[in-house]
């Protein structure tokens, strides 16, 4: 799920490349530290086991990290990848690759991005949380 998050926010002309490239990099279940700016996906706090309906609905959670200093840039980044996951629905992230994920929502979880403060090398960090749904195989 998460490789299938980087893949569509590459997709999405925001200036993220999948996997790193030119652009802000993106990377799944993981922030490595360098480079400065970068964008993660994690899966967290998967639903119970599906009931017999077979949906799943766990949290996919984007992390965006911005150089030291920059944190308006982060911040930016942060609102629009909210902007242009909040509210698809029927949509396949990663679609014609084999992590293609076919959701039937996405919706964020908060009003705004939440600023998670600086890490140790004084980056600012922000985070978009997103309830995702799909039919599990």
């Amino acid at each position: 799920m998460s490789t299938a998050c980087c893949i569509h926010l590459a997709s999405l002309g925001l200036g993220i490349s999948f996997p790193p490239g030119a652009g802000v990099p993106a990377y799944a279940e993981e922030l490595p530290g360098e480079p400065d700016a970068a964008v993660a996906a994690f899966v967290l706090l998967g639903s119970a086991p599906p009931d017999l309906s077979g949906y799943v609905t766990p949290i996919v959670q984007i992390v965006v990290r911005g150089a030291a200093g920059d944190r308006e840039t982060a911040a930016d980044l942060a609102r629009a990848i909210r902007s242009a996951l909040d509210g698809t629905d029927t949509v396949t992230w990663a679609a014609g690759t084999a992590h293609a994920v076919e959701l039937l929502t996405v919706a964020t979880t908060t009003s705004h991005p939440t600023n998670r403060g600086l890490d140790l090398l004084g980056r600012p960090l922000w985070s978009v949380d997103f309830r995702v749904e799909y039919l599990e195989d």
